[in-house]
């Protein structure tokens, strides 16, 4: 089955509406505001493979991004450019990630005061959340390629210094033994597989760093009585049931389960919104921290493809 043939067919047209008929991640249209053959529905977040999803889970992507969403692309490389290419739209897309989370997180924690103020404006937040979801999203189908690559590419032969089209070694420097013929005692320098993997791994804990930011998020307007996906009330919010750990409540209009929130309670049972407050923004340094790291790794990468 195709990945956006699925129930929620019947509403596709009105979820392009809703996006303007262009693609929520890079913002093509499809060249006429009427004209939907070139836009797709994607579901983001985390939403079930099978069955009918909300239209809160649901955006509008061109074909280009839907083809990155769920491309079955292997980690196979057989060129450098291609290889370096693939390196940079991880880290430009992480980028871009890291400003929209940032941004959710932001009008996350004004909702406590905007709802006192009597303003509960739902699409916003549906919105920024989508966005938040889908952001990470193309991260994740960018990264994964990258990292089978190692089990999956030859990945020294495309390594700077390796046998150019002639079979001779590119740098002739690079011998094993020295003139006396004894062993170089240098230790190895790293291979390119040994360094994509540590890009990989900065990238991958980027990427937890920016979940952990969307689900503290979250649970801000859980705590506020509200579906932390399609931001619409919950039966039942002042239940007791709430304050039981192995508790949850299921929206009523998406379906989502909503956790209980124990650990972010305070003696009196209410939910300590400084504390989360605290931990968004401690995650948050966490994923900037991280971001420096990968800088440096992606670096490492390109003198193993480029220098020689």
């Amino acid at each position: 089955m195709e990945p956006d043939a699925r129930p929620w067919q019947a509403d596709r047209e009105a979820i392009f509406e809703r996006d303007d008929h262009a693609c929520r991640y890079c913002d093509s249209d499809s060249g006429s505001r009427t004209d939907s053959s070139s836009c797709r529905v994607a579901a983001v977040g985390d939403v079930d493979l099978e069955g009918t999803v909300h239209e809160s889970a649901l955006v509008t992507v061109c074909d280009d991004c839907f083809r990155t969403l769920h491309r079955s692309q292997d980690g196979v490389f057989d060129e450098r450019t291609r290889l370096f290419e693939t390196i940079r739209d991880v880290t430009r897309r992480q980028s871009d990630a890291i400003s929209t989370v940032a941004s959710f997180a932001s009008l996350a924690t004004q909702l406590p005061a905007a709802i006192e103020e009597g303003e509960n404006d739902r699409a916003t937040y549906v919105t920024a959340r989508q966005d938040a979801c889908l952001a990470l999203a193309m991260v994740d189908a960018t990264l994964d390629p990258l990292e089978r690559a190692p089990a999956e590419s030859d990945l020294e032969a495309l390594a700077a210094g390796a046998a150019d089209e002639t079979g001779e070694a590119a740098d002739e420097t690079g011998e094993a033994a020295d003139e006396t013929g004894e062993a170089n005692d240098d230790p190895p320098a790293e291979t390119l597989s040994t360094t994509l993997e540590s890009f990989c791994t900065a990238a991958r804990s980027l990427q937890r760093d920016l979940r952990e930011v969307v689900e503290l998020s979250d649970g801000i307007a859980v705590g506020l009585g509200c579906c932390y996906g399609c931001f619409t009330g919950l039966e039942g919010a002042d239940d007791p049931a709430v304050f039981d750990p192995d508790s949850s409540r299921q929206c009523p209009t998406c379906g989502l389960e909503s956790p209980a929130l124990e650990d972010w309670r305070d003696e009196d049972g209410d939910l300590a919104f400084d504390a989360l407050y605290g931990a968004i923004n401690d995650s948050l340094q966490a994923s900037s921290k991280t971001t420096t790291a990968l800088t440096a790794r992606t670096q490492v990468v390109a003198e193993c493809l480029f220098e020689t």
